[in-house]
């Protein structure tokens, strides 16, 4: 996306396309060379510069302050997809053993009076590797918590127009901050 503002900003029209917008013979040859891609988009390009509008779709580039504001929410995502690998792997580490339990703020007690099967303790390697994991899954947990503080403190006293749409949506029965954060800035044009 920087690409394309660097271009406009020094005046050369840019368009950016949807690559699975461009058409494709399923009847031709399946040859495929620069030569014969950079022919194919340039007569693409002529027939959309002479109006045929719908040769191709052009993506929207968001602004950069748009960019910006998609930020909060997506690293939210990763970090809670990330807290979820790290509870799975906990929980397999120890299915594979035998035991099945949740992964809570307790693990690291609980890890020393939990059995095997014959009433042996968990090998002290096994122990480690679960600790360091748990660890992971803290410093995640409190990653995230920093991020939803700081989305709660962002709806409760941000004038930007984006946080005010994200209230609005709060209001309607059924959708969430989650939610709410989501379609404004992924999805409302700025």
């Amino acid at each position: 996306m920087w690409i394309h503002r660097y271009l406009e900003k020094h005046g050369i029209q840019n368009l950016v396309v949807d690559s699975s917008s461009i058409e494709v013979s399923r009847r031709a040859r399946r040859r495929k060379t620069d030569k014969l891609d950079v022919n194919k988009l340039l007569a693409m390009l002529i027939r959309y510069h002479g109006g045929e509008q719908k040769v191709w779709r052009v993506v929207h580039v968001p602004s950069a302050a748009a960019e910006n504001a998609r930020q909060l929410h997506r690293e939210l995502m990763t970090l809670k997809s990330e807290r979820t690998r790290h509870n799975n792997r906990i929980k397999g580490l120890l299915i594979s053993q035998g035991i099945a339990i949740a992964v809570k703020s307790d693990l690291p007690d609980r890890l020393a009076t939990l059995r095997l099967w014959d009433g042996s303790r968990l090998p002290e390697e096994l122990v480690m590797r679960l600790q360091r994991e748990y660890q992971r899954w803290l410093f995640v947990n409190q990653q995230i918590d920093q991020l939803t503080a700081r989305r709660k403190e962002l709806l409760k006293t941000s004038q930007l127009p984006r946080v005010e749409q994200v209230r609005q949506l709060m209001r309607l029965k059924g959708i969430g901050v989650n939610s709410a954060w989501l379609f404004v800035m992924e999805f409302f044009p700025q």
